[in-house]
């Protein structure tokens, strides 16, 4: 299994003209994102500005609000969030992938416990998606056992490269990111949240194979809640869709539970 993001790269570069209508759009748009900045710096009521001036077409039900995010979505507002107080609004507009916002924190709270982790996946003839199988599974089992009496933190990235039978794995040294605890194979996330940060696991079987996972680190992320006022701006593959809507991110996800594919009723944005 693959993972792939979305594409926003056009397919040719924008001809003169198509050039300057995204520049004229983006002119007006930088124009009232300014007087919407400016009629709150006045004093004008946030919730009265996002009426007057934000081109949410929710704006009417939300007031603006985008709800608690992560820095998935909105990683240009997350990170302003990060950095002001509750009921702060800001004194510059901040871009986002979609357009320009006045934004406004509102609220914070713990996120889910994340762990950010790597393994290495030794898989068998019977396991599941093992397209190309090297081992019987009692081969697998001693395989795994050889290269756990190996590994080390400062060698994980090196077997990875030399031994893992996940497609791809050895161009990322295994990594998986981070994850919650629900998005993993029992098996797996239960080992990966038990151990301790800095070590490497037992043995772990999934349906997949079997498994040596290194635990890089664990955290709580915070959450924001904020509202915006938000004017939208145009970016080249607005003008020149890509022909493919998906290109591939890098990454595969063999341990995954599972892979929803949604989209944001705020923003129009497709989440994986």
């Amino acid at each position: 299994m693959e993972f792939k993001e979305q594409n926003n790269e056009p397919p040719r570069q924008l001809t003169a003209e198509e050039m300057k209508q995204m520049n004229d759009f983006n002119a007006t748009a930088q124009k009232k994102a300014n007087e919407a900045l400016k009629a709150v710096k006045g004093g004008m009521d946030f919730v009265e500005a996002v009426q007057n001036y934000s081109e949410d077409e929710q704006r009417g039900e939300n007031n603006g609000n985008l709800g608690f995010i992560d820095n998935s979505v909105f990683p240009e507002i997350f990170k302003w969030a990060e950095e002001h107080k509750d009921g702060e609004v800001s004194k510059i507009l901040v871009k986002s992938f979609d357009g320009l916002n006045v934004v406004k924190r509102i609220a914070v709270k713990d996120g889910e416990k994340q762990v950010s982790a790597a393994h290495l996946l030794i898989c068998y003839k019977g396991a599941e998606k093992c397209d190309n199988p090297k081992y019987s599974k009692e081969e697998a089992k001693a395989k795994i056992l050889e290269i756990k009496s190996q590994i080390t933190p400062a060698n994980f990235a090196d077997l990875v490269t030399k031994y893992s039978t996940e497609p791809g794995a050895g161009e990322r040294g295994g990594d998986l990111g981070a994850f919650k605890e629900g998005d993993m194979i029992e098996s797996f996330s239960k080992a990966a949240f038990a151990m301790p940060v800095g070590a490497i696991s037992d043995v772990v079987e999934s349906p997949f194979g079997f498994h040596l996972i290194y635990k890089k680190y664990e955290s709580s992320p915070k959450l924001y809640d904020v509202a915006r006022i938000f004017i939208k701006t145009r970016q080249a593959a607005d003008i020149v869709p890509p022909a493919d809507q998906w290109k591939s991110s890098g990454l595969s996800g063999k341990q995954l539970k599972r892979a929803e594919v949604s989209g944001d009723s705020r923003t129009g944005q497709v989440q994986v």
